[in-house]
């Protein structure tokens, strides 16, 4: 029903060439069934292609010697690329109609095409695109964005400013004999004169909305019920409105004092807290050509686009003609045959109750052109899908409704039916009639298997959790992932050979909140709703919402000096410094695991298993053995096994990793070996055998658990759950694609750092601050730079188990404990071990040995770092 007047993509786009080839061509964001990019490098030629934000296929095929002779097809809206031999171009053919006048032509060689210059070729849904060559001495580039503005060139690393170039549609640069290195955007704002403000615009509570793409002055005015005006003033759109617009990156903006919210397509929100829509329309002039266009918030489609599924809202606006032509062609449709003038909204209760089922009435907000003292009461309809694409609201609409108009109970407006998932804990327990399953997870039931039984899991078929898979690949020179191959897929490997191994989360809203009868709620939901965050590790450095994020699959190994995120390698021992040090070896974007990653996979846990204490439902490695007492009763030259007593044996089982030494921790005998069997040595003794070359042993030498090799998981059958047994604290656990998401070994967590304050005396106790790095990238060693900010909750002064995670508003993932008093089975049920010195680092998870202590909320923030030991790791991230 509603289309925005421009669209512009998240990232402009790229392009580069060099020796009469097109090298690489980037499109970012693109909709619907468009090309996504095409990149050549070498003798590779990759094709991806999405539809909305789901990425479909990638094909690759030969280029020999500039020449493409092979022809293949993927599944979308593009039906195939053919390529015909001895020519050096690209033809790509739309699916949906493969007619002559749909196609367009990229051309990369030297030769002039037949192809006509003007002719405009249709590819994907809605798109045109221009043909364009390349002769002989020019070099060209095809622009690839929507109203935008070129503004320089970079020849040979020279800037060169031009006149700017606006680019309606899709346009054709030419450059001549140069080499081109890049080319520099804008995006294109027109600008309104004053003069053609209109003098007053109302809506149904007397605010104006100004349209965000366009930088104006509007007045605002506000009658009383006897249309008197009693305020008046002028507001201003800012840059940080049409950024909203732009970049789709403001959740909720400020104007006027008033908090206004950014609402994306697919989503819901509580009915009273939306302005529908905007209340006028306006004439802006192109700075192309002067021609006046008529722009608004929303392009309204006619008949053929109106369907009883799309059609919901429809409003007044400045510009009458247009607004009496769409009323007309509505309610004709659906049977209204009387005058037809700005009055007839009211008449479209019937067309609007014909459409919908009679159950839970709702009040709708409808714009006026004049000032009302009254909703409209539509409340016999239910609004089941709402089609606002974008549109702003206020933060609480009571507060500025005028005197007489009342606001009705709050009443959700879903959009293709969309649902909530939640969980209430009313109080410390983790299950019984205390805690209660939310909204549309009532009833839902969520187990874990093992690599021999499959569990049943509701949210297998639930988004954002059904979404959440594996999948090899790389972040590409842009910053964006580039899947090769998913698991399932015939080309999807574990061991790094087609890219390191990532989970693949889509972006979800979701709400974590603490009341005051000691009760926690925790929702999410697939569309941002008031109140809602959009979940952490989907928010980009410059405020953008990503639809996908990737967080790695495995801990950190190291392979050819390069971390990793593969099967089948033991993890090294790592600090927090020792561990930045090794992330940066695959680029400065790199960095250790996130607060936004730690405490966005703890809420789809809570939600999912609907408890906090993780562990009742698998264990994770948390009860393998690291004792000084584990020693050997027999000593043996070259062997690969150790003897020990009967009952240290019973702490090993097969599969696990241990390490020998001359003292527990030690490493100095053997190191990273698995345990291939344990069989009876004698009536008293086992013999644990182990992989590798053989070694000398000692009697005295201890051996002792290590982290599990990665891979452990692989094996296992459902969505998430451990190998052999969940129960048993022996085995490592798997969390929907993330191997260890606690046990095992501590994480270091990149982001954060713990100040001591105070002198420790009773006068002045100590206390402990908390540094967040919002950039990643920017850690210093350790050291507490300006790039930190220091959080507005402190940690606790003591251990305990947690029972509650502070909050800051202006980085709401911030989740770090703030107060301890729980158990090993209420709250969190994990442990948390406060500071002991004047700088300290955070580490998370739990080891092998922790027991019940483990699970995705225990902190351990006591130690510098610098500080290694045999129970630490890291794992890798990408800030984006």
């Amino acid at each position: 029903m509603f289309r925005k007047q421009f669209q512009f993509v998240d990232t402009l786009p790229t392009y580069t060439e060099r020796n009469s080839a097109i090298r690489n061509l980037h499109m970012a964001d693109t909709i619907n069934g468009e090309v996504d990019f095409l990149k050549i490098t070498g003798d590779s030629w990759q094709l991806k292609q999405k539809q909305g934000n789901n990425l479909l296929d990638m094909s690759v095929l030969t280029n020999e010697n500039g020449n493409i002779n092979s022809k293949f097809s993927i599944a979308s809206n593009i039906n195939k690329i053919n390529v015909v031999e001895g020519k050096k171009y690209l033809l790509i053919t739309n699916g949906v109609n493969n007619s002559s006048n749909s196609y367009s032509s990229i051309y990369f060689g030297e030769d002039d095409l037949s192809y006509p210059n003007e002719s405009t070729y249709v590819l994907g849904t809605g798109m045109s695109y221009k043909a364009f060559e390349m002769s002989t001495g020019k070099r060209s580039i095809l622009t690839a964005t929507k109203t935008c503005t070129l503004t320089k060139i970079i020849v040979h690393g020279e800037e060169d400013v031009i006149d700017a170039y606006t680019v309606s549609e899709f346009g054709l640069f030419e450059y001549n004999d140069e080499a081109i290195d890049s080319i520099a955007y804008e995006p294109f704002q027109p600008t309104m004169p004053s003069s053609e403000l209109p003098s007053e615009i109302y809506n149904v509570n007397g605010k104006l909305i100004s349209s965000s793409f366009v930088n104006l002055p509007v007045l605002r005015s506000i009658r009383d019920n006897d249309g008197n005006i009693v305020e008046q003033d002028t507001l201003y759109v800012d840059r940080l409105a049409e950024r909203a617009w732009i970049k789709r990156n403001i959740q909720e903006i400020e104007l006027d004092g008033v908090t206004l919210g950014y609402c994306l397509n697919n989503v819901q929100k509580y009915l009273n807290d939306v302005i529908m829509f905007d209340c006028y329309t306006m004439d802006v002039y192109s700075a192309k050509n002067g021609a006046p266009v008529i722009s608004n918030y929303f392009n309204y489609e006619y008949e053929g686009w109106v369907s009883n599924n799309e059609c919901i809202f429809w409003h007044g606006s400045l510009n009458s003609h247009f607004y009496i032509s769409l009323l007309k062609t509505l309610l004709t449709k659906y049977g209204y045959d009387g005058e037809t003038d700005a009055s007839a909204l009211d008449a479209g209760n019937a067309w609007l109750q014909d459409m919908y089922d009679k159950e839970n009435p709702v009040k709708v907000m409808f714009v006026r052109q004049t000032p009302v003292t009254e909703l409209l009461d539509y409340s016999d309809y239910i609004l089941k899908t709402s089609q606002y694409e974008t549109s702003f609201y206020f933060d609480d609409i009571e507060e500025h409704l005028q005197p007489n108009i009342s606001v009705e109970t709050k009443v959700l407006v879903n959009r293709n039916n969309t649902k909530l998932y939640g969980v209430r804990f009313d109080g410390a327990l983790n299950s019984g009639d205390t805690v209660h399953r939310l909204y549309d997870a009532a009833g839902l039931v969520a187990n874990v298997g093992t690599d021999t039984e499959t569990a049943i899991n509701d949210f297998d078929n639930i988004y954002p959790w059904s979404e959440r898979k594996r999948c090899c690949g790389y972040f590409n020179e842009y910053g964006n992932f580039v899947v090769n191959a998913y698991e399932g897929e015939r080309d999807y490997v574990t061991d790094g050979s087609n890219g390191e191994v990532w989970v693949e989360t889509p972006l979800f809203y979701y709400k974590h909140i603490y009341g005051d009868d000691d009760s926690e709620e925790i929702v999410i939901s697939a569309h941002p709703i008031s109140g809602f965050e959009p979940s952490p590790i989907h928010i980009s450095e410059d405020g953008t919402l990503l639809q996908k994020a990737y967080t790695a699959a495995y801990p950190m190994g190291i392979v050819d000096g390069l971390p990793t995120s593969r099967s089948g390698v033991y993890t090294p021992v790592m600090s927090l410094n020792n561990g930045m040090t090794n992330a940066r070896l695959m680029g400065e974007r790199y960095t250790t695991t996130t607060m936004a990653e730690q405490y966005t996979k703890c809420l789809l846990m809570w939600v999912e298993f609907a408890t906090r204490d993780i562990q009742t439902k698998m264990n994770g490695c948390s009860s393998l053995s690291y004792s000084a007492s584990h020693t050997a009763v027999v000593a043996e030259d070259t062997a690969n096994r150790i003897i020990i007593s009967n009952v240290n044996a019973a702490a090993y089982v097969v599969g696990q990793g241990i390490a020998i030494g001359t003292s527990l921790g030690s490493t100095n005998v053997a190191n990273n070996r698995t345990v291939t069997a344990i069989d009876v040595y004698d009536d008293s003794n086992s013999a644990i055998t182990f992989d590798g070359d053989p070694v000398n042993i000692a009697v005295g030498n201890v051996v002792f658990a290590i982290a599990w090799k990665t891979g452990s998981c692989d094996g296992v059958l459902s969505s998430s759950g451990s190998y052999i047994s969940n129960t048993s604290g022996k085995y490592t656990c798997i969390y929907r694609g993330e191997e260890t998401p606690f046990g095992n070994a501590y994480e270091w967590i990149s982001d954060v750092l713990f100040k001591r304050e105070g002198s420790g005396t009773t006068e002045d106790p100590y206390t402990y601050d908390i540094y967040f790095l919002p950039d990643a990238t920017k850690y210093s060693s350790g050291n507490i730079t300006d790039d930190y900010v220091n959080a507005n909750f402190q940690l606790p002064t003591a251990d305990g188990y947690v029972k509650k995670f502070g909050y800051d508003e202006r980085f709401p993932f911030l989740r770090i404990p703030s107060e301890i008093g729980a158990s090993t089975s209420t709250y969190y049920a994990d442990y948390y071990y406060y500071p002991r010195g004047a700088l300290c680092a955070a580490h998370v998870g739990g080891y092998w040995y922790d027991g019940v202590a483990c699970g995705p909320c225990y902190w351990f923030c006591n130690y510098a770092p610098s500080y290694a030991h045999v129970t630490r790791r890291a794992r890798l991230s990408y800030h984006r």
